[in-house]
């Protein structure tokens, strides 16, 4: 995967033409162009927009084994220390590529993010923390719960390296009109292709569920074994 460096240095040359071949941003455009970055960041699902949450108040302990599966954007208010179990997911709903956990914790209590056998933020080791909030993404790629954070320049962008290229050309497109610049007709081609390749990628909608009762209804397969209507509506039986 690209660094945050590389990829604003690389839109200047490439998509907004502004920089030569072997010519580095200067340092306010490299800081005009992390700001740019990390605004697009935050707006894309997977690290944080694009899916609305879905929120649980939590006032002993939570954990998502006990809901799964849910909607992939999680809020969890948090009003005294305790531990939240991150989803283990199963084969049937494994977690999903970009599943975002979102932890508030107003009174800065001692939260432990409790990894189920992922890694967090690399580590193979729980996370503890007094932040009144943080915010984390799954990359199914590394089995690795990212710190959803704005990047600094010498940080890697924390999708995987496929989309290296859409996001210099969804910079390069926020930085072209700065300069009264516009993206080629192929580079606007590829910025399109590039967007939808990611949003179907992390913007899959949750599994279909049902209340308690309703979960409760028979569904033949064509075997003649019954099974859950959640099971049926989602192609499991």
């Amino acid at each position: 995967m690209a660094r945050a460096r590389e990829t604003i240095t690389r839109a200047l040359r490439m998509h907004a033409r502004v920089i030569g071949l072997g010519q580095s941003p200067s340092s306010a455009q490299a800081a005009e162009g992390l700001v740019l970055l990390n605004d697009i960041l935050n707006d894309l699902p997977g690290n944080g927009g694009a899916l609305p949450f879905r929120d649980y108040r939590s006032d002993v302990s939570f954990s998502f084994d006990d809901c799964w599966p849910c909607w992939p954007s999680v809020r969890v208010t948090c009003t005294a220390a305790q531990t939240v179990t991150l989803p283990m997911g199963c084969a049937r709903n494994p977690v999903p590529d970009g599943f975002i956990v979102e932890i508030v914790n107003p009174n800065a209590a001692s939260i432990t993010l409790a990894r189920n056998g992922w890694l967090i933020a690399g580590s193979a080791a729980n996370a503890t923390f007094t932040a009144a909030r943080r915010r984390y993404h799954y990359r199914a790629d590394l089995g690795d719960w990212k710190l959803a954070a704005d990047l600094g320049l010498d940080d890697d962008l924390p999708y995987p390296a496929q989309f290296d290229g859409y996001f210099r050309l969804e910079l390069g497109d926020a930085i072209c009109p700065g300069y009264a610049r516009e993206l080629s007709a192929a580079d606007r081609k590829r910025l399109d292709d590039g967007r939808t390749k990611l949003y179907a990628q992390y913007c899959a909608p949750p599994p279909t569920q049902f209340d308690a009762e309703a979960q409760t209804i028979g569904v033949a397969n064509r075997g003649g074994a019954g099974g859950s209507l959640n099971d049926f509506l989602n192609g499991n039986i």
